[in-house]
């Protein structure tokens, strides 16, 4: 397993003053499966205070120091070092009301979520996996460290981290884990949306979050949708989500369809659930919002046709539209993604802002004022998609005129 030279010199700096060192979780799990880790973890039998002191000819940032957290930055690179610590009783099934300083490695691993987490490397002594990790990643099992009820109960967070990990990896839930997930699952309630929506959003851009839903979907409900059960042997099909492209906002129109279709409901309706039980960004809920109301559309491959909804819906709804319509196998919409592309290619006017001509140009050669102005811009804009005038200024102004002589 190979280092960069910055997490190489925090380890060989604590060493030399006569601590263990390690990095740790996620970037120890990424690098034995051959990704790049986004960041680097280091734990370390050091106190705060002492990390501090080793590394005061460094940038030192206190960023967590009552869970004994310090960041280093050596050579550009943020490294955050940790005390091997033991948490207290949690509070809000989220946060420990207080930790404890240790000494102990171990402790400090037996208290993470996952066993494929709870795995440390150091160059010199090599993996330290007490907790069987390694074989668990080589299984392609997401397993938790001790007894899993005690694990999310402390932090229900890491039930959605559960499932998160499972679909991006390709990993099963061990059975205990699993039947902890459910029996967890109304903890959920006590996690902050955002937090929630975070992990929603990893599952649905996972290679195939739909194995994942269907086997798991009454974690979902009640969280999401505000729905505590679903009826008995209820099944829900989420294999449309395999066949939308890797975007949010088409996916999580698509995962919001099919909860409401496996209750013959509004999908509008439980659009509206969802994001009264969730916090997403106004973008995300202006697309995904959109796109559900907006199904009844039906394409053709016309391209007056095509640049009218996209004056009317714009060009990511009819994108989003597209895409989730196909995920259903409504129809074939091979010809009207050509039209589509060729709209999108030869930059045809379909909005205002594309429009050869403006609010002061009618103004100065009309003297139009008002709503006036609006509807004029319009009819210039319709008659430009309809072929009846080219998007030229002098073409429109000509085109306008001869509309108020007649």
């Amino acid at each position: 397993m190979n280092l960069p030279a910055p997490v190489l010199t925090a380890i060989s700096k604590l060493e030399a003053s006569g601590f263990e060192a390690y990095a740790v979780g996620g970037c120890v799990r990424d690098s034995i499966l051959g990704t790049e880790p986004l960041d680097w973890d280091i734990t370390t039998s050091a106190l705060p205070e002492e990390v501090s002191e080793i590394f005061r000819d460094f940038k030192v940032i206190p960023t967590g120091i009552k869970h004994g957290t310090v960041t280093v930055i050596i050579s550009s690179m943020h490294l955050e070092i940790t005390t091997y610590r033991i948490d207290g009783k949690y509070e809000d099934n989220r946060h420990p009301v207080q930790v404890t300083f240790s000494r102990n490695i171990t402790e400090d691993l037996s208290r993470r979520d996952f066993t494929i987490n709870a795995m440390a490397y150091n160059p010199q002594t090599g993996f330290f996996d007490p907790f069987r990790g390694l074989d668990d990643l080589n299984r392609k099992i997401i397993k938790a460290v001790g007894i899993p009820e005690k694990r999310f109960s402390e932090d229900a967070l890491r039930i959605m981290r559960a499932l998160r990990f499972a679909a991006v990896l390709g990993f099963e839930i061990e059975e205990k884990t699993a039947d902890a997930v459910f029996q967890c699952r109304t903890l959920l309630k006590n996690i902050a949306a955002e937090r929630i929506g975070t992990e929603l959003n990893k599952i649905l851009l996972s290679p195939a979050p739909d194995l994942i839903f269907e086997k798991y979907f009454s974690v979902f409900s009640e969280r999401l949708f505000g729905i505590p059960s679903f009826p008995d042997k209820q099944k829900i099909d989420f294999s449309p989500l395999s066949r939308t492209t890797s975007d949010l906002a088409p996916r999580l129109a698509v995962f919001i369809i099919c909860f409401a279709k496996a209750l013959n409901s509004s999908p509008v309706d439980f659009s509206e659930r969802f994001f009264s039980n969730m916090r997403y960004d106004n973008q995300t809920y202006r697309e995904t919002a959109n796109t559900i109301k907006n199904l009844d559309i039906v394409f053709s491959d016309n391209r007056i046709f095509l640049r009218h909804i996209i004056k009317e819906k714009g060009l990511t709804t009819v994108r989003n539209l597209i895409n989730v319509q196909k995920a259903f196998n409504k129809s074939d919409f091979c010809s009207t993604e050509i039209t589509l592309e060729k709209i999108i290619f030869e930059q045809d006017c379909c909005n205002l802002r594309n429009l050869a001509v403006n609010g002061t140009d009618l103004t100065n050669g009309f003297s139009l004022q008002g709503e006036e102005i609006g509807k004029a811009l319009v009819l210039l804009l319709d008659a430009v998609i309809e072929n009846k005038c080219e998007n030229k200024k002098d073409a429109l102004l000509e085109y306008f005129k001869n509309k108020l002589l007649h």
